[in-house]
């Protein structure tokens, strides 16, 4: 991922029998995204400054809620993603100008919070499940930015916990 302005854009989907409740508002997911951009514009000492408005309608780039038809198991997120691209590209959104691809789906009962692409290639992917809170955005964020879970090694012994690699 290069430095300065990756541009980012958001979909929010609605599944047949989980719609969008207000932890994926699109309020929630707006404030999310701003103090993710506002997190790594200070911890990058302004290296990095995300464009969550790519298009320039001085909006942050959150499309949807839209309905999909698709499988409701947690392992269907790319899935959700690809459609929700398609539903946005048919509503006339230029997906092609963002780099970064955030999908939003109203699953609670996932055992992941979210997930996203390791480095990027010619797109990076952020799946979120249902959670509004800026933190995993912008923990998978740094996945895109190739980053890896970090663990300690408390007895200086070379070995790591398992459950130590969210410590983050």
């Amino acid at each position: 991922l290069e430095a300065s302005e990756p541009k980012l854009m958001a979909t929010i989907v609605d599944l047949p029998n989980q719609k969008a409740t207000s932890h994926s508002s699109r309020s929630g997911v707006e404030g999310a995204l701003n103090t993710m951009k506002e997190y790594y514009q200070k911890v990058s000492l302004g290296e990095l400054n995300m464009d969550i408005d790519g298009d320039g309608d001085s909006n942050v780039d959150l499309f949807g809620p839209f309905d999909i038809d698709a499988a409701e198991s947690c392992d269907a997120f790319r899935d959700w993603h690809r459609k929700s691209l398609e539903e946005a590209g048919a509503k006339g959104v230029d997906t092609s100008i963002y780099k970064q691809r955030l999908t939003v789906v109203p699953k609670s009962d996932c055992d992941w919070a979210g997930l996203a692409s390791l480095g990027c290639f010619r797109t990076c992917n952020i799946w979120i499940a249902y959670r509004p809170n800026s933190t995993v955005y912008a923990h998978e964020f740094g996945h895109n930015l190739n980053m890896h879970h970090a663990a300690i090694d408390y007895n200086d012994d070379g070995e790591f916990a398992a459950t130590d690699t969210y410590k983050d």
